[in-house]
């Protein structure tokens, strides 16, 4: 989740306006499903598609 709003930020510099948009839409959806405790989807998969997950460093931790 946190990469795909990172994918999103990254195109404040290119496309502002979409992407300040799209940046609100999705935060506005984390916040609804989070307070529904819909923990499990608080993005869509279309949102989820393409961002690559970032490593696992579990064992770091």
């Amino acid at each position: 989740m946190a990469a795909a709003l990172h994918a999103t930020e990254l195109k404040i510099d290119s496309t502002p306006d979409a992407a300040y948009t799209e940046l609100a839409r999705a935060l506005v959806q984390i916040s609804d499903r989070y307070c529904h405790a819909r923990l499990g989807a608080l993005l869509d998969e279309h949102q989820l598609e393409g961002v690559e997950r970032p490593p696992n460093r579990e064992l770091l931790r």
